[in-house]
């Protein structure tokens, strides 16, 4: 039995291209965040959340998991970067929303 999971983001570069097919992939780590654990009621959302009304791929979001279309209650959230490779912590989570890809499922 697991008692509990330290979750690390990873911020990685493909190096090789698809021609180098027979070879060896290669990443370069660009930057990392130590999440740590969670509670029981949070999950991880990346991909489809939004700040003030926009749509923003590059959000990283612990948020509390309620049976709502749309998650509300932010706990952290991130940017990852793609111009600075770098994640960059977000301070004002007032206005930062999830969608709950499960909901309804």
């Amino acid at each position: 039995m697991i008692k509990s999971i330290i979750i690390l983001c990873i911020f990685a570069f493909i190096t090789s291209s698809c021609k180098d097919f027979g070879n060896k992939q290669k990443y370069k780590i660009l930057d990392t965040i130590n999440i740590g654990k969670l509670k029981d009621n949070e999950i991880i959302v990346c991909r489809v959340c939004r700040q003030d009304e926009v749509f923003d791929s590059e959000i990283i979001a612990i948020v509390i998991a309620d049976d709502k279309d749309v998650f509300d209650r932010i706990v952290k959230a991130w940017r990852a970067d793609t111009k600075t490779g770098r994640f960059t912590k977000i301070e004002n989570l007032n206005k930062i929303t999830c969608e709950n890809e499960w909901y309804g499922v």
